[in-house]
Formats: C-alpha cells, structure tokens, sequence
C-alpha cells in the first residue's frame, strides 16, 4: 500500500498510522504472537488466517462499522477459510504463475511449469522465495494435492527441486519485479502482482498459469484479537474499501482488486484478461491450507535443503530472522554502497561495472514518490548513502540540513562535464548539496492516430472527445501544476482563491479520465489502450520508441522544468563511496550508456555531443535555458502544502 493512501486517510480523519512490515507470514505470526494486543490491523495470507481463526487469536468483523465492505466481489466473500465471512476481508488476491521474456522463451515450452526445470534457460530461473509456494508448484508438476501432508510426496518433491539447483539464479521475494521488468532473468516463479509490474515496466513480459494448476491466494484484513483500537482498524478498512481507494492501491501494487466497483473502473482489456482474474477451473486454483505442526517440519526441512543457492533463508524463528539480517547488515555496513532512487531508474549493466571496476557493491532500494522516500529516509538517516530525489525535495533536504555539502575533489568528472545551464537552481544557487542526475519537462503524450487535431495547450485534456481516453499523472504537484498553467498561473502559487480554481477546473475534468496513473500510463499509451497522457519527457520518448503513433509536445502555457539530483544524506557512513559512484556517473561513456537505458535528459555535456543529432537538436528534450515557459517546482511550506493536499483530496474522493 503506498504512503500517498495511508497519509490521505490520515488527512481525511486525523488518525494516524504507524506501519510496521513483515517478509513472511511465518515472520508476522512471530512478531503477532510476541506481543499480541500491540498489532490493530494485519494483513496474512489465507491459510495464516486460518490458523489465527483456529487458534481463536482474532476479533469478529463488525460490518455495520465497514459498510462499504458492500463492495466486495461476490465469489471473494465466504472463503473457505472463514466460510461465514466473519473474521477476514479481502486486501488483495491473485495467483502464482510464471512471468517470462517473450523476446527469450521458445513458444513451444509455454503452458507447462516443466519451462522451470528447463536447461535452455539455465542461470536465468528465479524461484519464489516461500516455502509453500515453491514445494507447492513441485507437487503440482508431481501431480499431487498441493496441501498433501503425506511425506513421501513432499520428499519426492524436495528431490524435484534439488533437479533445479544449478538452473536457478536464485530464491526472490520482491526483487523479482525489477529484475524481470529490466531482463535480467528470463523466467520467474511470481504473485501475478509481481508480474504485472514487471509487464507494465517491460512490454516482452508475459505471465501464464500452468496447466498442472496453481495457488491463488487471498491476502485479507484481520483485526487481531487483542487490539484494542478496533473501532479504527474498521475505520481503516472501510476507508480503503472506497472503490476510488482500492482503485488506487490497485495502480499501486498490481495485484487484483476485490473491490467490484474498483474492478468496474478497470479498462476493459483487463477485466476481460483470464491471467489477471482467473476462472478457478482452467487451470484449476487451489488455496494453501494450515498444515499441522509435523507436516511444518518436513516442509520447512525440504526447504532449508536449498540453502545453496538461495538468496536468504526463509524460517519461522522469529530470533534466527533477525540474526541473518543483522549479519546482512553488518556486511553491507562494510563493502556497500546503498542507493535510494526511482524504480528502474539507472542501467542494471553500468551499476554492476561500477560494481566490478571499484571492488565494492551497490545495494540499491526504490521509491514510488518523493512522500515515500522521505518517509522512509527519516525513519532511518544513517542507512542510506545516496538518494534521488527531486527537486522540490532537495530544497526541503537542504532547508532541514538533512544533505552533506558535496567534496567536489573526489567528484573531479562533475566539476568538468556537467552542462553549463544546469550549473546553478534556484534552490541549491552554488550546487553546495546536489548534482543533477537526470532531468526533463512534464508534457502532453498522445497517440497520432487517434488525435488529429494539433496539440498545443494543456485545454485538449478537458476535450469531451476524448471521454474515457485520457490519463492524468498520480502526482499531487504535476495534476495540480497542469490546471494551475492552464488557467495562467505559477505552478508554485500559494494562493487560495487561485488553487481552488484549479481544484474546480480538475473536477469538471475527471469523469472524463481513464484514471490518474503512475507507472502504468508508458504502458498503456504504448499499447494503444489511451489517448492522451501527462508524462514526463524520458518515459514519453520511450513510449515513442516503442510505438511511432506517439507523439509528446510541452504545451504553450508552459510546463514544469525538474531534475532529480544526486544528494548524499548528512549522516551517511560511506559519503566517499557515495562520491565515488557519483564520479563514476558523470563519466561521459557512462553516462551515454546510463541515458540509452534511461532516455532522461542527459546533464553531461561530453554525453549530450554524443548523442544523435536529431534529439540534441529537439527542444522536447532539450529545451533552452534558461526558458519563461518552464518552471520549476520548489518547497511548499506545511501550510501551503495543506492547501494542495485539500484540492488533492476533494478530486479523489
């Protein structure tokens, strides 16, 4: 669940909310059972829910308090873990299925979970990194239940899976997305969440579920017994079971929705799309089940037999947990870099020779917007050694003496290359704390064959023509920013009566939107799914390579000028790694690699001469500046950001 949901309720009921976050169910059920009135709210799968109803540990579901529970699709309602509905409500659900590189996988070895025990595509097989899951799909491929307790069938299929070891590249959790969406693995054992994702960041991506059957589960809401704040973990969950609510989350995380209303919004290519919203019968779908505490064992023995080759070690025992990640992060205290930044934001390739030319690692960890990146970096300001954030946050950093001035003699390919005209901002005049790292404009994308008309102003995004065909960002600032221009004002205005009127000129606009998109709208103005989009400059010129219908122009009223910097926090540990990479960076063969991937536009002047004259030339991506028609964004002050957060809420609820 992003921030942005969890701060709008906070907003919209003055309740606030800590969150605290597990890897397994296994690791939640030790922490719940440690300290079992400290949890309100949790989210465990289905056969960890069973368990908790056995062993009476939650509270009855008053729905009366969750009214808009309503809404909850109909063949989601009495699962047979909770078959009156009494104790749990749907979050989130899907399916385990195989995410694979159409560009790399043979037609002929779809359809079947056997492509996971493939030589052909030896090295680059992820598996899941969960006990169930994984012994599960080998049962399956055996042609057992998926729940067997009997032992010789799970040995059988401990066996089946030592087969796989020299195959796999790994056991993976949340890596998988962005592994897979890059093409770094060519087939993946995944949550059908996952794997959309990773589709919506790769076009050759593609999911199938195996014809010898798979899990799906049921991630829901539980109120543990013990809480004693039921009322608003009620309050919660009815919150998020507003259809425009769970339509967000569902643009969030990717995984099904099992809010009916949210899945009525969906595009219809989607709602129609069997890999997303199965029919339980072809293949067949089984939920997990508990397991008695014997069968546990045998499970939890088979797995531990694959510790060669995996990425870490799942267990139960809450105390081992925490020893191996305190072990992990001892290691990384010593020999990594951790870079905080935007999902697929650098060359997997240009960091793994950073990698092996400087004999240090770089762990890098991402963030959906700036809210999400600054929430988890004052949670923890000595964990991370370099961010990206933008610009208006870098000004809120500096202003909060957050940053390190940067040492520009360990930073000599900066102090050369960077572009003259990025040489000074208004926020960071003497560039003390920030070096650009990429940077662009927010414009209009839109698809030639199904726009005739010219595009030049921001006012064809109000056009009823285009009804159900038009995308505007999930972004407080750049949604607001493009009204604000419209109606002739500074993208930084402060003042009420102006962002009420863009409030009101946003309302008129929304029954004629697809939706407010992120990272999905490259995907489905690629795809043809949508006509018009707001969309910053890198991610338009990738949706042109892919598609030559598309088309970008920065609109005449003028058009947010950004760049997301490298900063290097106050309390970093490793500030001269920190500067070593950044160096590294700005290395013009580097950097040329780093923009192919990227498509951004480049800060490095050596770069940019080697680019190809056609884009060096083309004012969409390298406008002149300085330049009246652009504007940068700077800090709001708490108060003024209290102003767009109340024309942000009214437009989404």
């Amino acid at each position: 669940m992003s921030q942005e949901v969890l701060d709008n309720f906070t907003k919209e009921t003055g309740i606030k909310i800590h969150s605290e976050y597990y890897k397994t169910n296994e690791d939640m059920l030790a922490k719940l059972e440690l300290s079992p009135s400290y949890y309100d709210l949790i989210t465990p799968s289905d056969f960890m829910i069973e368990r908790l109803i056995k062993e009476q540990a939650l509270a009855p579901l008053d729905l009366n308090q969750i009214p808009n529970s309503q809404y909850l699709m109909e063949n989601l309602r009495y699962p047979s873990f909770d078959p009156k509905g009494e104790y749990s409500l749907p979050y989130a659900w899907g399916t385990l299925g195989i995410v694979y590189d159409k560009s790399r996988v043979k037609a002929q070895d779809l359809g079947s979970s056997s492509i996971l025990w493939n030589n052909a595509y030896s090295g680059y097989i992820i598996m899941c990194d969960s006990i169930r899951e994984t012994i599960g799909t080998a049962l399956l491929r055996l042609g057992y239940d998926i729940n067997t307790q009997k032992a010789e069938e799970i040995e059988e299929a401990g066996e089946l899976l030592k087969k796989q070891r020299t195959l796999v590249m790994g056991y993976m959790g949340d890596t998988v997305k962005s592994l897979m969406g890059m093409g770094e693995a060519t087939l993946a054992l995944t949550w059908s969440g996952s794997a959309a994702l990773a589709i919506r960041q790769n076009p050759n991506m593609d999911y199938f579920l195996p014809k010898e059957g798979s899990n799906y589960f049921l991630d829901s809401f539980v109120i543990p017994k013990k809480s004693k704040k039921k009322e608003l973990a009620q309050k919660f969950i009815n919150y998020v079971y507003q259809p425009e609510v769970a339509y967000k989350i569902w643009q969030d995380v990717g995984f099904v929705t099992p809010n009916q209303k949210a899945y009525e919004r969906l595009p219809v290519s989607l709602q129609k799309d069997k890999r997303w919203y199965p029919d339980f019968k072809d293949p067949p779908l089984y939920l997990l089940k508990d397991l008695d505490e014997n069968t546990l064992r045998l499970y939890n023995k088979v797995f531990k037999e694959e510790e060669s080759v995996r990425e870490k070690l799942l267990t139960s025992i809450l105390l081992l947990f925490l020893v191996l990640l305190s072990a992990c992060n001892r290691q990384m205290d010593e020999n990594t870099l951790v870079l905080f930044t935007w999902n697929d934001y650098f060359d997997p390739q240009v960091i793994e020779d950073f990698s092996k030319e400087k004999g240090v690692k770089v762990h890098v960890e991402y963030f959906s917007t700036n809210e999400e990146l600054l929430a988890k970096f004052e949670n923890n300001k000595s964990y991370y050694d370099l961010l990206t954030p933008s610009d208006h946050l870098v000004d809120k950093l500096i202003q909060e003496d957050l940053l390190t001035p940067l040492d520009y003699t360990h930073i000599p390919n900066a102090k050369t290359y960077l572009m003259p005209c990025l040489k000074q901002v208004a926020y960071d005049p003497s560039r003390t704390y920030s070096l650009p790292y990429a940077w662009g404009t927010v414009g209009i994308l839109y698809d030639k064959s199904k726009v005739t008309q010219s595009v030049d102003s921001w006012q064809i995004l109000w056009d009823p023509k285009y009804k159900g065909q038009i995308i505007m960002t999930d972004s407080l600032r750049d949604t607001i920013g493009v009204a604000l221009k419209l109606l002739g004002y500074s993208l930084n205005t402060a003042d009420r009566k102006a962002l009420e009127e863009a409030g009101a000129l946003l309302k008129k606009q929304a029954p004629l939107l697809m939706g407010y998109f992120g990272d999905a709208t490259e995907m489905l103005m690629s795809a043809g799914e949508a006509s018009l989009a707001v969309m910053w400059s890198g991610e338009a010129l990738n949706a042109m390579r892919r598609n030559p219908n598309m088309n970008y122009v920065i609109p005449k009223e003028g058009a947010n000028l950004w760049e997301d910097d490298f900063v290097v926090p106050r309390d970093s540990r490793k500030k001269e790694l920190a500067y070593e990479f950044i160096n590294y960076m700005y290395r013009p063969e580097s950097a040329y690699k780093n923009w192919q991937f990227l498509a951004y536009s480049t800060p490095n002047i050596k770069t940019f001469e080697m680019l190809p004259e056609h884009e060096r030339n083309d004012k969409r991506w390298y406008p002149d500046l300085p330049n009246t028609r652009l504007e940068t964004l700077r800090a709001l002050t708490n108060k003024e950001l209290e102003l767009y957060n109340k024309v942000w809420l009214e437009l989404k609820s």
